[in-house]
């Protein structure tokens, strides 16, 4: 079994991350991991392949251009990556190369291998407005084929093949306001028929990986998500000309996130509003609003502002209302001169919401968000062969607070069929493998 993740760079550094790669013969002996590639740049989404000469190919996206820094400017540019091992050990490695060079805003590459032996490539394109379909004969060179459209901020799409050659694709989507998991096969990857799941699941769905075993089931493992934007409320007294809101974070990796997407004060003796807005997008219900900008430090002529400037990037999921303001490494408030009073205090955010991770909000002291944590868990489903209806189950998380980012469900031995996923524990987090049969 081979296994490849993405890793920060270092506990301050959350825009710089490297590939690793490792192997096992048994469940208690793995392989010393070894970096394929990293520095200044923020290195994602690996995926493994086996190639026909007994080398191994790793593929990843990147968040820069070759010599450029991450998180420059609004935009990113995100390219995919590979490398290839010097032979059949995993200890050595060439120097990655482009595989679209010509194509910008590629991300979360997946390969499949048919059983005559060429490769398909699927990867997110335009952050969120198509899915690409490549094809190779040796899983290196890469021919486009066509693109998957008609979904809504597509995203994160994995790809297996079965026995009899049709292609599988399950990704996530934005539908009816909520981010969803799609499955689609095709006999050609041109031509592509969508797959009734049946997921009857409130929560937000992201990160899909599809697998194939070698007794027929079909896999889909997935996980819960809390991207989606939210609103909370809370009535404050302001004594003084001036109201100063901070946003806390549960520290992760030495950074903080500024998540606040809009707020708005509405005076309840006078019945006047202000209206504050920190992100591209129209806010429904919210107008003359005053679009606050990364750069927008206070001054007492302006009479609102940051207190300091911030870090700017475009999210890349394409959800409705997203912030475009990223991680710092200090706490940032907003401060606007007001008149004293009783005001009723809306505020909408769309932060990375987790079993971890919380968000306070306060307003001149005063909590308007106390805690936002939120619990996710991994969903595994099964297609038996020949049957017609998906079966979805939940993943008891333990004694961990979350669970996430699931893997394919691969074969092993005696039968059993393994997956690895991150946990989030109280006093920390990594890799763990385990038996779908007995977590």
């Amino acid at each position: 079994m081979i296994l490849s993740w993405y890793q920060y760079s270092s506990a301050t550094s959350p825009e710089q991350s490297d590939i690793y790669i490792s192997c096992m013969e048994s469940l208690e002996e793995w392989m010393d991991p070894c970096r394929i590639s990293g520095g200044i740049s923020y290195n994602n989404a690996p995926c493994v392949i086996k190639l026909e000469d007994g080398r191994t190919a790793v593929y990843w996206h990147s968040w820069r251009s070759p010599g450029v820094c991450p998180f420059e400017g609004t935009g990113g540019i995100t390219y995919i990556w590979g490398a290839l091992s010097k032979g059949k050990r995993l200890d050595q490695w060439l120097d990655p190369f482009l595989v679209f060079p010509d194509e910008e805003k590629q991300l979360y590459p997946s390969i499949c291998r048919t059983f005559s032996g060429d490769f398909y490539l699927v990867y997110s394109k335009g952050y969120g407005g198509a899915l690409g379909i490549a094809h190779s004969l040796d899983g290196i060179h890469w021919v486009k084929i066509n693109d998957i459209k008609g979904y809504k901020s597509i995203n994160r799409p994995d790809i297996a093949i079965d026995k009899d050659g049709t292609i599988w694709v399950v990704f996530s989507a934005v539908e009816d306001k909520r981010r969803k998991v799609f499955l689609i096969k095709s006999e050609d990857a041109i031509n592509w028929e969508r797959q009734e799941l049946n997921l009857d699941i409130e929560d937000n769905l992201d990160r899909p990986k599809v697998s194939i075993d070698s007794s027929g089931y079909h896999w889909i493992t997935l996980q819960t998500d809390h991207w989606q934007p939210q609103t909370f409320s809370n009535t404050v007294e302001l004594s003084d000309n001036r109201a100063i809101f901070r946003v806390e974070s549960d520290k992760t990796a030495g950074n903080y996130n500024w998540t606040i997407n809009a707020i708005q004060m509405k005076n309840l003796e006078s019945g006047s509003q202000k209206n504050y807005r920190f992100c591209g997008n129209e806010i429904a219900g919210i107008k003359d609003y005053v679009s606050v900008t990364p750069d927008c430090i206070y001054s007492i002529d302006k009479g609102f502002g940051l207190s300091r400037s911030v870090v700017s990037m475009k999210r890349m999921m394409g959800d409705e209302i997203t912030s475009s303001f990223i991680y710092g490494d200090k706490p940032c408030e907003f401060i606007m001169d007001t008149q004293p009073g009783t005001y009723k205090t809306t505020i909408t955010i769309s932060p990375w919401l987790s079993g971890k991770v919380g968000t306070y909000i306060s307003v001149n002291g005063t909590g308007i968000i106390q805690d936002t944590k939120k619990e996710s868990y991994i969903i595994v489903g099964s297609l038996a062969p020949k049957a017609r209806k998906w079966e979805f189950s939940k993943m008891d998380n333990g004694m961990d607070l979350e669970r996430t980012r699931p893997s394919r469900i691969v074969d092993w031995k005696d039968n059993r069929r393994l997956m690895t996923w991150c946990y989030f524990s109280e006093l920390e987090q990594g890799l763990a493998l385990g038996d779908i049969a007995t977590v």
